[in-house]
């Protein structure tokens, strides 16, 4: 679902990937890349509380990785 989402998202269908990022976290509510491919598409098209959660479960489960520090 996740690879579905980005490639929804890189031929600029925002819903499409939406849809098909939740439900990979529907299946899986743990999956970091999920949340990392969710969180700039929800803030990319309004959706600021949303995107600011997303980051934040990035965080949560990879707070390794600087990127998910440096979005917000």
């Amino acid at each position: 679902w996740v690879d579905l989402g980005r490639a929804y998202r890189a031929v600029n269908l925002p819903q499409k990937a939406l849809e098909a990022l939740r439900n990979a976290l529907a299946l899986d509510p743990d999956d970091a890349d999920a949340y990392e491919a969710l969180a700039p598409l929800l803030e990319s098209h309004g959706y600021g509380d949303e995107a600011l959660e997303a980051y934040r479960q990035a965080r949560e489960r990879r707070p390794d990785r600087l990127e998910n520090w440096l979005r917000h």
